[in-house]
């Protein structure tokens, strides 16, 4: 076929080819007028209303016009978007189910009343051949208040003779609880529940008296706010003393401190400081204690009579506490505080046969030092560390943590006062 474009190959075609051409030519043009016109109309042209009778001078404000299923087509093919877009498949997302065996099981049966249980065909009664579960569903109960009486039954003895013989008569009374909050209506329930809501679902007072005026209880929130104080020194602060106690007896201590803001207080800034158990320790222990300033007198004050092992951070506060071996946890790269102190790893400790150490002894003259009394014999491991020694040598130590679980190995320096 010529080409339209070839001015040449034009020249020596035929009139059948020519005639030819410009039939293409006109089809072509046509095609390209077609569409130039349903871009004009979508662009400029007249938009459709469903009134058509519009007075002079006023313009149409619903002027969106419709595409027909044949503008769309034309529309797609000049703009090259005809071919369809295939749509990927949302992701079908498998939830858990609930698993609600932990929580007490109920049952709910719905059956036919007297009446409809009657056979339309004969006219007797239709027999219950069972029951088919249909959904699993989660109730809620709502909470209701109960006023309680606490009665005290008095019991008396009736024997005549013993009587004669006492010259009295005998009774005994049973014994009844004190009340959680001494002339309060509140149980013991009340007050926990409104502690619990407090601290742990941090619902303020305020909104707790009315939480409690809708249940049917008109406790003013002035109440509402010394429940917590009177309970934790009544009941709560003989449990913290005995733990505290059997903290003091366990072999080893763990003690932090960190920054926290009091309201109550006008510093701006106090401190909570926290003892924990031993990893390997019987009773599991972590205690809260707060004190206005990071001193040494607040962690003298917690662990007095302490004369076993501390493990702390590098604070200079805990190397004065006296009668007790403290060791230092850190990583190579720690502060200078680990570099005053020797090294020691107690025998008991778990540590030792889970960790292998390298411990090297030199004097300030660079000659071996022997005396390692201070010290527990051990294996090579590849990180170094230097650390002053009682004896005046330095230490090389590091203890590497072979755990497989961790992701790295974990250098840590244990030091004693």
């Amino acid at each position: 076929m010529v080409d339209p474009k070839n001015s040449i190959a034009l020249a020596d075609a035929t009139p059948e080819q020519l005639r030819t051409i410009v039939q293409n030519l006109l089809h072509e043009n046509q095609q390209m007028q077609e569409q130039l016109a349903v871009l004009k109309r979508v662009l400029y042209g007249r938009r459709r209303e469903s009134s058509q009778n519009l007075p002079d001078g006023q313009t149409n404000l619903f002027n969106e016009h419709v595409l027909t299923q044949e503008e769309q087509a034309a529309v797609a093919k000049a703009s090259g978007e005809d071919e369809p877009v295939k749509k990927r498949p949302k992701k079908v997302v498998h939830r858990k189910s609930m698993d609600l065996s932990q929580l007490p099981q109920n049952t709910r049966d719905y059956t036919l009343d007297t009446e409809d249980q009657i056979c339309p065909g004969c006219g007797k009664m239709m027999a219950d051949i069972g029951r088919t579960a249909v959904r699993k569903e989660v109730d809620f109960v709502p909470v209701k208040l109960l006023a309680t009486t606490v009665y005290q039954h008095t019991y008396v003895c009736t024997n005549e003779q013993c009587l004669q013989d006492h010259g009295k008569v005998i009774t005994k009374k049973a014994d009844v609880p004190k009340p959680v909050i001494s002339h309060s209506m509140a149980s013991n329930a009340v007050v926990t529940e409104s502690i619990l809501t407090k601290f742990i679902y941090k619902v303020p007072d305020y909104r707790q008296e009315k939480l409690w005026h809708n249940r049917g209880a008109d406790f003013t929130r002035q109440a509402l706010s010394g429940w917590p104080i009177k309970a934790a020194e009544e009941y709560l602060r003989p449990l913290y003393n005995l733990m505290h106690q059997e903290l003091l007896a366990q072999d080893i201590i763990h003690a932090d401190e960190t920054p926290y803001r009091v309201l109550a207080i006008k510093k701006a800034k106090t401190y909570y400081w926290v003892y924990t158990s031993g990893k390997f320790a019987e009773h599991q222990i972590i205690l809260y204690d707060h004190g206005d300033t990071r001193g040494y007198g607040e962690a003298e004050r917690f662990l007095k009579g302490y004369t076993k092992y501390l493990q702390t951070d590098g604070y200079a506060v805990y190397p004065r506490l006296p009668d007790l071996t403290m060791f230092i946890a850190g990583r190579t790269s720690g502060g200078s505080s680990t570099k005053r102190l020797p090294v020691v790893i107690p025998d008991w400790h778990p540590l030792v046969g889970n960790t292998v150490m390298r411990c090297s002894t030199w004097n300030r003259d660079g000659v071996a030092c022997p005396q390692l009394s201070d010290l527990r014999s051990v294996k090579n491991t590849s990180s170094r560390r230097w650390m002053p020694s009682s004896n005046g040598c330095l230490n090389w130590v590091t203890v590497t943590y072979r755990n497989p679980n961790l992701v790295a190995q974990l250098n840590t320096h244990w030091a004693m006062k």
